[in-house]
């Protein structure tokens, strides 16, 4: 399977298990993107963040009117923030989180390969 593929049905993952179990579990697509796919870090960044956008673009688009408010409320609980700047800090945060996860990803499929090589002959 090509990567645009994978990057595609980890997003659909992603936002599954943010849908289902809560934005926490987008962690876990991040996850399994660091496993599937390489350079892991990154992969799971793009999945992850790719999530929060388009959940962002979604709930603009279902009424950017309760949005806009919420996000000038936290803004003003952040220091008087504006809006925009609430929204690429939800962003940066899902980013973060999908590239720790994928990090994590890459580092569980090392492991699983150290755990295919062959025994030492030596012993």
């Amino acid at each position: 399977m090509k990567t645009p593929y994978r990057v595609l049905c980890l997003v659909v993952l992603a936002a599954l298990l943010h849908l289902t179990l809560g934005w926490e579990w987008t962690a876990a697509a991040g996850l399994a993107a660091g496993y599937v796919l390489p350079r892991g870090w990154l992969a799971g960044a793009v999945v992850v963040s790719l999530d929060y956008l388009v959940f962002t673009i979604f709930s603009f688009a279902r009424d950017a009117a309760a949005v806009h408010r919420m996000t000038e409320t936290m803004g003003g609980f952040l220091g008087n923030m504006p809006s925009s700047v609430v929204v690429a800090l939800t962003l940066l945060i899902g980013t973060l989180i999908g590239a720790s996860s994928g990090a994590a990803g890459t580092q569980m499929r090392r492991m699983v390969d150290l755990r295919r090589t062959p025994a030492d002959p030596a012993r």
